[in-house]
């Protein structure tokens, strides 16, 4: 039994090279595959000796209406689609001054516009099945790598995890919802940290230092009350205001405040935030 039972695949320029390769682990995992080239003979040799469900698929992905043949040829075999891989491409290399227009426009051809075309003539076929799961209350989550959130969930069980819910030091960037839903499945004791000059000193993955010298405050916060029954919006939101980076604190900026505004609640504001900067989430399981 694989993991991929049951899944339906197109993996483009897959006759040969790293694109075969990739085909024959979907294969050995138990998907079927459509295999594409230019060369029909090449993809029907390689779908030979590939062992489990494939079918095939020869065309130029650049030539405008070939990207919607491919994905029509996966559903007439399969009946579906569950993974795309765009995978064809090649090289043209030369220095800069010497690429001509046509050569530039080939990589681009090949590497963005054919991936765009692909992935929007499967878009309606990746987005119904995923409408009806919602609708039978089924959880969509698309693209997420369930070892994260295991491997945080372990971590939790015995000590405390470390978070920025942003993934950047950048102010006010969105929060993700990988930490609503670590909190909500593990129900853990949630202690904001807000760091005051912490963008000013680092990068915006918060590894390198961008100033030095520059002072850092520490507030712990008291743990929150959180409804571990809200959506994953919900909670998302509520940690975001602990932290003093969701959109209500963006706009209390100085620079949105017109001149009618008084002292005293921008003064508040920067008492609770005062550099507009990232800030971590402690938790623990209880």
């Amino acid at each position: 039994m694989g993991v991929l039972d049951g899944k339906s695949a197109i993996v483009t320029g897959s006759a040969r090279g790293i694109g075969r390769a990739t085909a024959e682990l979907l294969v050995a995992q138990g998907a079927q595959v459509l295999i594409n080239d230019l060369d029909g003979d090449v993809a029907e040799q390689a779908s030979s000796e590939i062992s489990g469900e494939t079918a095939v698929f020869a065309g130029d992905l650049t030539k405008p209406g070939v990207p919607d043949q491919l994905v029509q040829k996966a559903i007439d075999s399969f009946g579906k689609i569950d993974i795309i891989v765009n995978n064809a491409g090649y090289t043209l290399d030369a220095p800069i001054h010497k690429m001509s227009d046509e050569h530039f426009q080939a990589m681009l051809d090949i590497h963005t516009v054919v991936p765009f075309r692909v992935i929007r003539a499967a878009a309606p076929h990746l987005r119904e099945p995923a409408k009806k799961e919602k609708e039978e209350g089924k959880e969509v989550r698309r693209g997420l790598d369930p070892s994260d959130t295991r491997k945080v969930t372990r971590a939790l069980s015995s000590s405390w995890v470390i978070t920025f819910p942003q993934g950047t030091t950048k102010p006010f960037a969105p929060g993700r919802k990988g930490t609503a839903l670590i909190i909500k499945q593990n129900k853990p004791i949630v202690i904001p940290v807000v760091i005051s000059g912490f963008w000013r000193a680092f990068d915006k993955k918060g590894l390198r230092i961008k100033k030095k010298g520059t002072q850092l405050s520490v507030t712990f916060k008291p743990p929150m009350n959180i409804d571990y029954e809200a959506s994953l919006d919900e909670i998302l939101e509520q940690v975001m205001d602990e932290i003093g980076q969701s959109k209500k604190f963006m706009m209390m900026g100085a620079h949105h405040w017109s001149k009618l505004e008084t002292d005293k609640v921008l003064a508040a504001s920067k008492e609770q935030n005062p550099d507009n900067g990232p800030s971590p989430v402690m938790s623990k399981l209880p």
